[in-house]
């Protein structure tokens, strides 16, 4: 999924979009009220779409993070404003079961400036094969959370959306016989729960 769709998909009202149990997105707006000296100054705006695709066949999960239409109006320090980017796993079955990271180390933290710049970066999670549960489908689920949280710049007092956490689907891993590569397995995005 490109980000374009991801926006074209979420549309104004949207907080997720499914194009697939393969390729989810969702997105979040924070606006920052900024006051200096105990007056208001300005304020500051940003959207974050975090995009997960997952190849054919594959066991590892991408994580696309894109930090688009920055803004400012007034007096803000915004380009000095360090945003603290973290994706954990709060939540993975067996509670044996362990993924590894790759793309971008989180916690990470850029500036306001540094994401107008360049505000798109990527992070990926695989479950090796073998540490699941439910006999031959070797199934690990987990719950990937990704957030943010604003750290305002000397001498400046924020308000409003200071931190938040988009929603992502839950990924899993399993060996079903249905996929090409069972002997390996692959991932899905978990869009409907188990009975």
């Amino acid at each position: 999924m490109t980000w374009e769709e991801c926006r074209d998909g979420l549309g104004a009202e949207n907080r997720v979009y499914v194009k697939s149990r393969f390729a989810v997105c969702s997105g979040a707006s924070f606006t920052q009220i900024r006051s200096r000296n105990g007056q208001p100054a300005g304020s500051s705006f940003f959207n974050l779409r975090v995009v997960g695709t997952i190849p054919l066949n594959s066991r590892t999960i991408t994580y696309t993070y894109h930090y688009t239409d920055l803004g400012t109006v007034g007096t803000t320090g915004a380009a000095a404003t360090g945003i603290a980017i973290s994706a954990t796993i709060p939540f993975i079955s067996p509670s044996t079961a362990k993924t590894t990271q790759g793309g971008t180390v989180m916690p990470s933290t850029r500036t306001f400036a540094q994401l107008a710049a360049s505000g798109k970066f990527a992070q990926t999670q695989t479950a090796a094969a073998g540490q699941g549960s439910n006999g031959t489908t070797d199934t690990v689920f987990g719950v990937y959370e990704p957030s943010v949280k604003i750290k305002p710049p000397a001498g400046y007092t924020l308000t409003g959306n200071l931190e938040g956490s988009p929603f992502m689907f839950a990924p899993r891993w399993d060996k079903a016989p249905y996929l090409n590569s069972f002997a390996t397995g692959g991932a899905v995005f978990s869009m409907i729960a188990p009975m």
